[in-house]
């Protein structure tokens, strides 16, 4: 109700004109700037108070990320020289017992702030794309004549589905435009404080595979839409062919227009393999990377001649 009643007021301050555009189609950023469109502006209305929530816990755990190597380095620092602190002249187990206490309380609390964090996300995602099908479903009712002419079933309904599905997912992701540069940031600084300029290959890595994660990307998006465009084009004739089905019975069409959904059909999965193929090489190349930074860091960190010791490895 709070959703229905946000769109209606964000509905009412909008030029009539600007209402040709469906909800699903303004959300995905097509068209005017984000601010510009009523949907954006109805779901801050309704959601901004728990958003800000959410944000402000994932920021605040992206600084609490860094403890644990800082505080593993210092266990490891006490394990080197247990005397280190009072030059043997009294016992030091507590200061190791201390940074125990420290790392659990940590870890619990990363525990608790993420599993927070995507509880509330995935939740007003659900209430957004539950939303998102009330008003495409809605809108669908109210069009007129000459509005369906341009809007086939197969579009609702994909806005109703696939759309509104991509919405959901997009809500607990949209953080992390800001979050990502706060990790690489304090990622960065914590490697450059432990291993110098060492870093600066595994750097180079990561750069250097930008591009080929947008390119990658960028095959993905247009696959998505050339699969949509061929599963509206299945769904229209499907809907075509049962609301005339006397006659595809009356003419014997029914061989004929088996094959032509079999092939739309078989079109469609084709263009989801490839997807799913350039997908599972974007996946291997993000959670290759890291590993790939990390071994040209140390290697690097070796050959210009430093020791490798156990105060580098939580890095």
């Amino acid at each position: 109700k709070e959703m229905k009643a946000a769109w209606d007021e964000q509905v009412a301050t909008t030029d009539k004109q600007d209402l040709i555009v469906d909800a699903a189609v303004a959300a995905s950023g097509q068209g005017a700037s984000m601010w510009n469109m009523p949907l954006a502006k109805a779901f801050w209305l309704v959601h901004k108070g728990k958003y800000i929530y959410c944000c402000t816990i994932k920021f605040a755990n992206d600084f609490n990320q860094i403890l644990p190597p800082i505080i593993l380095n210092l266990i490891l620092q006490f394990l080197t020289d247990p005397t280190s602190l009072t030059e043997g002249e009294g016992d030091d187990s507590w200061y190791a017992y201390f940074l125990v206490l420290v790392m659990f309380a940590t870890m619990c609390i990363k525990t608790i702030v993420e599993n927070q964090y995507f509880f509330h996300m995935m939740r007003m995602g659900m209430q957004i794309r539950v939303a998102v099908m009330g008003l495409v479903y809605r809108k669908a009712l109210r069009l007129t004549q000459e509005a369906k002419s341009h809007h086939t079933e197969g579009e609702i309904v994909n806005m109703m589905q696939q759309d509104s599905e991509r919405m959901m997912m997009f809500v607990p992701s949209s953080p992390q435009l800001v979050s990502g540069v706060i990790q690489i940031i304090l990622n960065v600084s914590l490697l450059v404080n432990y291993v110098g300029v060492s870093v600066l290959p595994g750097i180079l890595i990561l750069i250097i595979l930008v591009p080929l994660n947008r390119m990658l990307m960028r095959m993905q998006m247009k696959l998505r839409f050339a699969g949509q465009k061929k599963s509206d084009e299945r769904i229209k004739l499907i809907n075509e062919v049962m609301k005339g089905i006397r006659v595809v019975k009356t003419y014997a069409w029914e061989d004929f227009l088996f094959e032509r959904i079999n092939q739309l059909r078989g079109t469609e999965i084709e263009m989801i393999r490839t997807r799913a193929y350039v997908r599972a090489v974007a996946s291997v190349c993000l959670w290759t990377a890291p590993a790939f930074a990390v071994v040209a860091t140390f290697s690097t960190f070796v050959i210009v001649g430093n020791e490798m010791n156990a105060e580098s490895l939580p890095t």
